[in-house]
């Protein structure tokens, strides 16, 4: 059959007469166009729906088959639903495994509708409907998996292909290990016969697939240098700061706070500053941070905190900030001058601003507490490095529990003075008779000015 054919095939008599016919090499020679091959998948996906709903009933009740070897063999009921899955399900696995393998290009290179969530949990149902011993239910779950595999691998691609960022892909990568770890377990609990037979075809292809996305698609990362920003991951800091459960699984509790601290590290880093990373886990804060601008001679100590709990500033934490201030002083005189304490947090107490009050008063120094979730966010909408200064001044005018406005200002602050920037070099360029390129909205008229293809954005 080809690719029109499969796409408007139906359970009706004739046609069901005719896959059971079929012999397993006619399966896989199946051909068409690449633009018919997505309604394919997404028709014999349905008619699989079909047939394991097991109050659907088949259009023939029984059917007589003879093998090669001469034998007549009469099939049942549930044994041609049986027939008919290994059949439909091997159809899908070709088709869907030639879809996914379409050159990046392809026109025709829709997202399949039956790899997402919604479509996949129908397999599972219920766990009051669960039946363990059935045939049946064993091979819903098999092909639960079957289809997160496949459809992590899909996502992974896409991702690979398309996505500006480096990495970022490791949750598809999770997904996929996961779902060919349990198709594998899935697999196992099958008893012997046809749909173990097709079982095992579901489980080779998943990791067939897995297989050429790493071997193909990692031919386009081939020549990428990695670098130590490639390992930010912003999304993973709140997570990280809080200690989670999904966390601490996925690097080892002993390490969260290590990875915690190596991360804030890198994002100090990326915003322009010298980093100095002193004893993790020790009697000291966590990271010297000094201004990498000639103009912005000024240092300041980071101290991070990694709990699950609301941070209140305990004694031993406080004692180490105190000490370290005054060792700072003494010994590294040939620093720029410390200018204050920052210290990050996933959540504050009650009792945390008092603290934090004394603190300052006994170091003589200023100390900031600053919610993990708004560093993240200076990351996300600063675009290059920090204005230190401009940071510090928002920050020390304010409350020693830093609040989300002067995150705001900040970031204000940081695009008025590229908007400053930008108009100089215009007019500069201007002024030298290269004009800057203008565009109109469509809804509202205003004209926007144009820098390089670059506009200035507002916050």
């Amino acid at each position: 059959m080809n690719y029109s054919e499969l796409a408007k095939l139906e359970l009706s008599k004739p046609t069901v007469l005719k896959i059971l016919r079929l012999q397993p090499s006619d399966i896989f020679q199946t051909t068409g166009k690449d633009g018919l091959l997505l309604g394919a998948c997404e028709n014999i996906y349905n008619l699989i729906v079909q047939l394991l709903d097991d109050q659907h009933e088949l259009p023939i009740k029984q059917f007589e088959w003879t093998c090669p070897h001469g034998h007549t063999h009469t099939f049942g009921e549930d044994e041609l639903r049986i027939q008919l899955l290994m059949t439909m399900s091997s159809w899908l696995d070709v088709l869907t495994m030639r879809y996914i393998l379409l050159p990046s290009g392809s026109k025709q290179k829709d997202t399949p509708l039956y790899l997402s969530i919604a479509s996949m949990s129908q397999f599972l149902g219920r766990p009051e409907d669960a039946e363990p011993s059935k045939l049946l239910y064993k091979f819903k779950v098999l092909l639960f998996y079957y289809f997160e595999a496949v459809m992590s691998s899909w996502l992974l691609r896409v991702y690979n292909f398309h996505s500006v960022h480096e990495g970022g892909g490791e949750k598809f990568e999770d997904f996929l290990h996961n779902g060919l770890l349990n198709v594998f377990r899935a697999y196992n609990k099958l008893s012997e016969g046809p749909l173990k037979v097709a079982g095992g075809g579901l489980v080779h292809s998943a990791l067939e697939l897995a297989n050429r996305l790493y071997e193909v698609d990692g031919d386009s990362w081939a020549d990428r240098l990695v670098g130590p920003f490639s390992a930010i991951r912003l999304s993973e800091l709140p997570a990280l700061a809080q200690r989670e459960a999904r966390i601490s699984e996925k690097y080892g509790l002993k390490q969260v706070e290590r990875i915690f601290e190596q991360q804030l590290a890198l994002i100090m880093q990326s915003f322009g500053l010298y980093v100095v990373s002193t004893r993790i886990a020790q009697s000291t804060v966590d990271l010297v941070c000094i201004s990498g601008k000639p103009t912005e001679q000024l240092t300041f100590l980071v101290e991070a905190k990694s709990t699950k709990s609301n941070y209140s500033l305990p004694t031993k934490d406080s004692r180490a900030i105190r000490d370290y201030v005054r060792d700072v002083r003494r010994g590294l005189s040939s620093l720029p001058p410390l200018s204050f304490v920052l210290i990050i947090i996933p959540s504050s107490s009650r009792t945390l601003r008092d603290k934090v009050l004394q603190l300052q008063r006994d170091v003589d120094c200023p100390i900031r507490v600053l919610n993990v979730r708004q560093l993240v966010t200076l990351r996300e909408q600063i675009v290059g490095p920090l204005p230190v200064h401009q940071f510090m001044s928002h920050i020390l005018d304010g409350d020693v529990i830093v609040k989300d406005a002067v995150i705001k200002s900040t970031v204000r602050g940081y695009y008025d003075a590229q908007r400053a920037h930008t108009a100089f070099v215009e007019s500069m360029f201007a002024a030298h008779g290269v004009i800057p390129i203008q565009e109109t909205s469509n809804k509202t008229g205003e004209q926007k000015q144009f820098l390089f293809g670059y506009p200035c954005k507002e916050t």
